[in-house]
């Protein structure tokens, strides 16, 4: 047989290689909605946590699920309507709100702020990697990690600067998997199928010479 008839089958399954490779897998909802979260707000290496609603700095009626007229503890459940942990001075509104895939931090401030800490706990982050998309924080912006269940999110302090600063952050799988579907399949991606049928097109050809072959000798 000629070599021609089995290029485009080659061809083709090196084409799912390298796009099925290529092409980022569809990812699953990283924390489930009502997933307990432990918020901890540390202010310049200060030990005590103003997340929490016995220290007074966490107003109720505004709808923070730390409040006390909320869930009354720095560990509430993951919501996708509400603000997890808000804490409220005279120079300083910092919230902390959490979705299903990623977290927002911000500071509503009159201008001065020293440095802190947020340190989020639970056992839902481990195996997830933390990755910022985000940020309009002063002095080089925010950093962060995820260690086994915590994250923990370092903000720079500054002055004389008012305003609104916001960083944002996405999870992710520290190692890639594709989502699961039930049955054990999984969900293509856009390049796998795309050489999959490039894949069915070539076999498709080297059927049609075939039959054609078969008639002319015929």
């Amino acid at each position: 047989m000629k070599l021609s008839r089995f290029w485009p089958l080659v061809v083709g399954s090196a084409a799912v290689g390298i796009l099925a490779s290529s092409a980022s897998p569809v990812q699953a909802l990283m924390v489930m909605v009502g997933t307990p979260i432990t918020g901890s707000l540390l202010f310049g290496g200060n030990s005590t946590n103003f997340y929490s609603p016995t220290n007074g700095f966490v107003p109720t009626g505004q709808g923070y699920l730390n409040a006390s007229d909320q869930n009354n503890s720095a560990t509430v459940p993951l919501s996708e309507t509400a603000t997890e942990f808000g804490f409220v001075d005279s120079s300083n509104t910092n919230t902390a709100d959490f979705t299903t895939i990623g977290l927002t931090i911000q500071n509503i401030t009159n201008g001065n702020s020293i440095s802190y800490q947020q340190i989020f706990v639970s056992s839902a982050f481990t195996g997830l990697s933390i990755n910022k998309i985000a940020d309009t924080f002063l002095n080089a912006g925010v950093t962060a990690s995820l260690i086994d269940d915590t994250i923990t999110i370092g903000i720079p302090g500054f002055n004389n600067t008012p305003g609104t600063f916001t960083a944002s952050f996405e999870f992710s799988n520290a190692t890639p998997v594709p989502f699961d579907i039930p049955g054990g399949a999984t969900i293509p991606t856009v390049g796998s199928l795309f050489a999959l049928a490039l894949m069915r097109k070539a076999r498709k050809k080297m059927a049609l010479k075939a039959r054609k072959a078969v008639v002319t000798v015929s």
